[in-house]
C-alpha cells in the first residue's frame, strides 16, 4: 500500500495589514511593519515609568525613615549578636592587572558599589554616604565570580569571557590574617534580634492608595529571616540599584551593620555557595583585626590593612 493522497492545497499569497492614518502615512505598500508607537503612547510609556520610579522611591524613604527613628534599637539588636572572628589565611582577593599598585585599596569599591556598601554609582553619592568595603573570598572560584557577577559555568563560556575578560588580566593575591568582629550572614538565625525591630514597620495610607492607583499588588515588610535573606542574596541586586538610583537592602544593611561597629560580614556567594567577606576598613580604626598580602610583588602598595594603614584603602593617588 502506498502513502496516503494527500489533497493539494491552493496557494495562498501573504497578506499584511498596515495603519494608513497619522503617522504612518508614509508606509509603502509592500513593507512589513514589526513595530509602531505613537507620541501619546511614547509620552503614555514615559509617565508610567516615572510613576514606577516615584513608587519606589517613595517604598525607599517611607522605610528610612523609620530606620532612623529607631536607630538606636537597630544598633542594639545587632550588637547583640556575637561577632564572631574569621582566620582569613587561605583566602583569596582578585584583581584586575591595572591595579596591581595598591593591592588591598578599596578606591573601586568607593565608586562602584559591592552587594554590602554604597558606592558614587548610587545616586552620584548626593542623598547617600559613600562607604568603601574589600571584597575577599575562601578560594579563587569564588573570588573570581564574584568579582565578575557570573555563576561559574559547568561547560560553554567562562565568567570572565560573558564579562569580555581576559583572565590574564586578573591577579590572584593570597592573603593571611584575621578579623576579629564579623557578622555572620551564614547563620540566618543572627537576624532574628534586627528582625524583630524592622518587622513592625509600615506604610503609610498614602502610600497603599498611590500602590493602588498603579495596580501593583501591595508590597510587605520582610517579616522572617527566609524572606530578609533573599532580599539581601538577591542575584540581580546591582540592577535595582542602578535602575532606581537607591541603595539595595542589602547596601543598607551593610551600612547598618559597619555602624554597629562589625568588621565585615561573611555571607555565603549566590555565584558558588562558597565563603565571602565583605570588610569594612573603617572599622579597624581602632581593632586588632589585620589582613596581609602574602609575598606581594616588588614596589606594591596597600598591602595590609590594619589600625595603623586602614586609611590607605581609600587613598587615590601613590
Amino acid at each position: 500500500m502506498g502513502p496516503p493522497l494527500v489533497k493539494p492545497q491552493k496557494r495562498r499569497d501573504l497578506k499584511f495589514r498596515f495603519s494608513r492614518g497619522d503617522p504612518f502615512r508614509g508606509l509603502a505598500p509592500g513593507e512589513l511593519l514589526l513595530e509602531q508607537i505613537s507620541d501619546r503612547q511614547l509620552r503614555a510609556t514615559r509617565d508610567h515609568g516615572q510613576r514606577i520610579l516615584n513608587y519606589q522611591t517613595r517604598q525607599f524613604f517611607e522605610l528610612e525613615a523609620q530606620r532612623a527613628a529607631h536607630r538606636d534599637k537597630i544598633t542594639a539588636a545587632l550588637q547583640s549578636v556575637p561577632g564572631v572572628p574569621v582566620d582569613v589565611s587561605g583566602w583569596c582577593r582578585a584583581i584586575k592587572g591595572r591595579y596591581a599598585h595598591a593591592l588591598l585599596s578599596c578606591v573601586g569599591s568607593t565608586k562602584q558599589s559591592g552587594r554590602f556598601n554604597v558606592g558614587a554609582d548610587v545616586d552620584g553619592g548626593q542623598r547617600f554616604p559613600i562607604f568603601p568595603a574589600l571584597y575577599v573570598a575562601s578560594d579563587r572560584t569564588t573570588a573570581h565570580c564574584e568579582m565578575f557577577g557570573h555563576v561559574q559555568q559547568g561547560s560553554g563560556l567562562s565568567a570572565e569571557a560573558l564579562a569580555l575578560q581576559s583572565d590574564t588580566s586578573i591577579l590572584w593575591l593570597a592573603l593571611t590574617g584575621s578579623i576579629n568582629n564579623v557578622f555572620d550572614l551564614t547563620q540566618e538565625r543572627n537576624l532574628v534580634p534586627f528582625l524583630k525591630v524592622t518587622s513592625i514597620f509600615k506604610f503609610s495610607r498614602d502610600f497603599r492608595a498611590y500602590e493602588r492607583s498603579l495596580g501593583i499588588r501591595p508590597v510587605l515588610v520582610a517579616n522572617t529571616t527566609a524572606r530578609l535573606m533573599t532580599t539581601f542574596m538577591d542575584p540581580s541586586w546591582r540592577a535595582f540599584a542602578a535602575h532606581v538610583d537607591l541603595p539595595a537592602n542589602s547596601q543598607v544593611f551593610g551600612g547598618l551593620a559597619a555602624a554597629a561597629g562589625f568588621e565585615g560580614i561573611r555571607y555565603k556567594s549566590v555565584r558558588t555557595g562558597g565563603d565571602a567577606l565583605a570588610i569594612f576598613p573603617r572599622a579597624f580604626r581602632n581593632s586588632a583585626s589585620i589582613v596581609r598580602v602574602c609575598d606581594p610583588h616588588l614596589g606594591a602598595h596597600c598591602v595590609e590593612l590594619s589600625a595603623t594603614t586602614f586609611s590607605d584603602c581609600e587613598r587615590v593617588e601613590w
